[in-house]
């Protein structure tokens, strides 16, 4: 099946337990189904659940053994892409969050749509103490 156009998605929410990697996940099955090519974007500083659960995922950031940020279009070029930026990303690694708008017009540029999802869970209740 030929490639229409690729896409660019952030999964993003500022909360944990929000349903962003199991998102990201599910689309990346849904591509994998349609024989596209897709690469997952782990850019949750804290957690790292999408690398937990898909060996293969890149990790983001700008550490050893981690995609250097710069570079994301380089590597991902030619795949859809999926970016699960977590709730400790958005906490603690500000020059992630920095980055989407410089990646979202990087992404545009090279003939990518760019598609952000944000899942909010509403079945979280706040718990009193008894």
């Amino acid at each position: 099946m030929d490639i229409i156009q690729l896409i660019f998605l952030i999964v993003a929410s500022n909360a944990g337990g929000e349903g962003k990697t199991t998102l990201a996940l599910a689309v990346e099955a849904l591509w994998q189904l349609l024989y596209q090519p897709v690469e997952l974007l782990d850019g949750d500083a804290g957690n790292r659940a999408l690398r937990a659960a898909r060996e293969h995922a890149r990790t983001v950031g700008w550490g050893a053994k981690e995609t250097v940020v710069p570079f994301i279009l380089e590597e991902t070029r030619g795949k859809h892409s999926i970016f699960d930026l977590g709730a400790n990303a958005l906490a603690s690694a500000r020059e992630i969050v920095g980055l989407i708008p410089e990646l979202a017009r990087e992404y545009a540029a090279d003939g990518y749509r760019n598609i952000a999802l944000m899942p909010v869970s509403t079945n979280k209740q706040e718990r009193s103490a008894p």
